[in-house]
């Protein structure tokens, strides 16, 4: 009976430690996958916060370039308003030359 008492604590001992060196086991998987899982969501973080980055760069190019196009815009209907200014001064002070030319040449006629 004593033999069967310590045989049967010998086992119940060596259950409890495999129960133990499982949850060891155990334990240590899944702290290993934790520790996984938290890497992969960094890295997906930092790629993330990288392609937020890389659009705000490229919207940051794009209002340049379109400030820069509307500046040029903006100079060139400026030198068109005044050249077609400075042309229709040209007209209007050749019409005044014709209209002397014409009163000189009455003048000349009725003198």
């Amino acid at each position: 009976r004593k033999q069967l008492e310590e045989d049967n604590a010998l086992r119940r001992r060596q259950q409890e430690e495999e129960i133990l060196r499982k949850k060891k086991v155990e334990d240590a998987f899944r702290y290993k996958l934790e520790q996984e899982e938290e890497r992969h969501r960094q890295q997906v973080e930092a790629r993330q916060k990288q392609v937020e980055r890389e659009e705000e760069e490229r919207r940051r190019e794009l209002e340049r370039e379109e400030k820069v196009l509307r500046e040029r815009n903006e100079r060139e209907e400026a030198r068109a308003i005044e050249q077609k200014a400075k042309h229709l001064k040209f007209q209007e002070s050749q019409r005044r030359a014709r209209e002397e030319a014409e009163r000189a040449r009455q003048e000349l006629e009725q003198e």
